[in-house]
């Protein structure tokens, strides 16, 4: 938001226009999520760019909650929803990597060998292409996928929702790639919020698995080890995050 940041009595005004309106999403009223949006930033500059959007859409759901006479009670109520959502996301984030790694981009684990370098055989001398080889890996799941999804029954609609999944989970899971990358690269289709793109993720992964296992049973256990490395890699990949990601836990709030 370009100019001074909003006062008090701005928020103040803001809030009060927001909970009288039949309908929030109607351009009138533009100019009053803008001075939530700003005054968030102003109370939270260096807080996550997630916990302020996480505010955003509770304030949405539940401003007619809003019973504030002043500007003072205006900035209590909103940092008060704030800080709500911000304890949600740490609690969360705090037990599960992937979300926790979605939520600070930078976040790595350090003894976890690069994807490419788990899919090539032990070995293997010379020269590598890593592209070509994560490129074959992806296309022969991918490939598996959409017959799985094309033997269905399921809407157009939900198929595409699936296939966005599992690219979602294949970019932060393979080749470990930021939330930012992911929601560009997922473009046009992209998840209300982060804690949206990590359910996501975690969909996608739950059904690239699902592939991956028929794979691996379509093989058989006597097959060539060499036919098996990729499918079984992957697998491991695949399947070392936490068995409960995306669960319900008792100490999320609700909504």
């Amino acid at each position: 938001m370009a100019g001074p940041a909003p006062t008090s009595d701005k928020l103040y005004a803001a809030l009060d226009e927001l909970r009288r309106a039949s309908d929030l999403s109607l351009p009138r009223h533009h100019a009053a999520w803008r001075v939530v949006t700003a005054f968030l930033q102003q109370i939270d500059p260096r807080g996550e760019a997630d916990a302020r959007q996480e505010t955003l859409v509770k304030v949405l759901r539940r401003i007619g909650t809003f019973a504030g006479g002043s500007p003072g009670e205006a900035v209590r109520w909103l940092r008060t929803v704030h800080a709500h959502k911000a304890r949600d996301l740490w609690r969360a984030g705090r037990h599960d990597p992937v979300r926790a790694a979605l939520l600070d981009d930078k976040q790595r684990a350090a003894d976890e060998p690069p994807a490419v370098d788990r899919l090539r055989a032990e070995d293997d001398a010379g020269p590598h292409d890593d592209a070509a080889a994560l490129e074959q890996a992806r296309d022969a799941l991918f490939t598996r996928l959409e017959e799985r999804l094309t033997a269905t029954a399921l809407a157009s609609t939900t198929r595409e929702l699936r296939r966005v999944q599992a690219r979602a989970a294949w970019l932060r899971l393979v080749t470990t790639a930021d939330a930012t990358a992911i929601e560009q690269a997922i473009a046009p289709s992209a998840a209300n919020t982060r804690d949206a793109l990590y359910k996501w993720i975690e969909r996608g992964r739950t059904q690239l698995l699902e592939v991956l296992d028929a794979w691996l049973a379509e093989l058989g256990g006597d097959a060539d080890p060499d036919d098996r490395r990729v499918p079984q890699t992957l697998r491991d990949i695949f399947g070392e995050r936490r068995a409960d990601a995306g669960v319900p836990r008792p100490e999320r709030r609700k909504d």
